[in-house]
């Protein structure tokens, strides 16, 4: 396992805007290659949005049939 050093953490910071723990977490789990930290960070992030748009998705649906259900007064 490689070391993380401060400067490799402030460098996964700066190019993905992740917090010190995630950043640091990340650098472990790619044993301090801060590239694979970088794209590690962005793929969870990309899994995250895809996420929140179905739940947003299924939300809207749910939304426009209580409105026909409350259109019709069942």
């Amino acid at each position: 396992m490689s070391t993380v050093t401060i400067e490799m953490v402030d460098e996964v910071r700066n190019r993905t805007d992740a917090d010190y723990k995630l950043a640091k977490e990340a650098l472990e789990i790619c044993n301090g290659d801060v590239l694979e930290a970088v794209i590690y960070i962005e793929s969870l992030k990309s899994t995250g949005e895809k996420q929140r748009s179905e739940f947003i998705s299924r939300g809207t649906d749910l939304i426009e049939k209580l409105r026909e259900l409350v259109s019709k007064g069942v």
